[in-house]
């Protein structure tokens, strides 16, 4: 368990997490649990990640001694426990997921992280808004851990909301570990079969348009589908809320070699303007990001949609 090169990561407050070593290590499968209709939660044995790793972050993970598929996939963290094991909350999607899904207690996978930016925190006594579309929710956990430790996010439990959303009840998952941990949790279906009928993003304006005649200091963070994204990034811009997005892109090398993870972003700063097809000059400046490295959790008002 050696360390490699370090990256610097920095909060979108813009204050730094210094430089951090990264570990690429082989870890013990300790526990592989289905918690829905192909979902999982893999657990894996991984102390020097879980002392350092931070919400918002992920890892790089591949099956060995496999090489097919060759490249590792990114998962974020659901859980830490015991500063030594690392939950990792995912869907079967493909090759690679189904390889995961079929380890089991004993096995060895190899990791590589932490890598990328962390979520940020807001002040006390705001409330946190947290939505999660279908497996979008594995980052949640840990960030709401995080935001109700005094020593970190210093929030009230009953500032803390969770929302999921899910294709149906048998979508549903890890309802109990976020009751159990004291925030409060609402599901929404899109066949009605278990919580609000409906998209999750119409669960979220319902909250939003109650906390705005509450006058709620409100922040949104949000992961799942890009379609899901891009409407709460709108929904944050009408409401005037902050709100963090954590993108989901692949990721072949994880640590900004590859370019394989770019995100359009704009920028209000002094970089030259784009082109439109006319050659006339734009005042709408964009550039790209790498998710690995600059994400995966970006500002939502960074993010260009088009």
């Amino acid at each position: 368990m050696n360390p490699v090169r370090p990256l610097i990561n920095h909060r979108l407050s813009g204050r730094s997490n210094g430089v951090n070593p990264i570990f690429q290590l082989d870890a013990k499968v300790i526990e592989q649990a289905k918690v829905a209709e192909e979902s999982f939660i893999l657990s894996l044995e991984a102390p020097s990640i879980a002392k350092t790793i931070q919400p918002g972050q992920f890892v790089q993970i591949r099956c060995i001694p496999r090489y097919d598929p060759l490249l590792p996939r990114p998962f974020s963290i659901y859980r830490v426990r015991e500063k030594r094991i690392l939950d990792i909350l995912y869907e079967v999607v493909g090759r690679g997921t189904r390889m995961l899904s079929e380890t089991r207690k004993g096995d060895v996978v190899n990791l590589f992280g932490p890598l990328g930016v962390t979520f940020s925190y807001p002040r006390p006594k705001h409330l946190s808004i947290l939505v999660g579309g279908g497996v979008g929710l594995a980052p949640f956990y840990d960030l709401a851990e995080a935001l109700i430790d005094p020593k970190r996010g210093k929030q009230r439990k009953e500032d803390v909301i969770i929302l999921l959303g899910a294709r149906n009840k048998n979508r549903v998952f890890c309802e109990k570990d976020f009751r159990r941990l004291g925030v409060h949790f609402e599901v929404a279906t899109d066949d009605g079969s278990y919580g609000f009928k409906g998209l999750v993003t119409e669960l979220l304006a319902k909250h939003l348009r109650a906390t705005r005649d509450e006058r709620r200091t409100t922040q949104l963070y949000a992961c799942g589908p890009r379609l899901m994204l891009r409407k709460v990034s709108e929904l944050s811009k009408k409401f005037k809320i902050p709100c963090e997005l954590s993108i989901d892109a692949h990721m072949p090398c994880g640590y900004g070699i590859c370019f394989g993870c770019a995100v359009k972003v704009q920028t209000k700063d002094q970089r030259p303007k784009t082109q439109d097809p006319q050659g006339k000059g734009s005042e709408n400046h964009f550039f790209y990001k790498l998710a690995c490295v600059d994400g995966p959790v970006f500002d939502a008002k960074e993010i260009v949609w088009d």
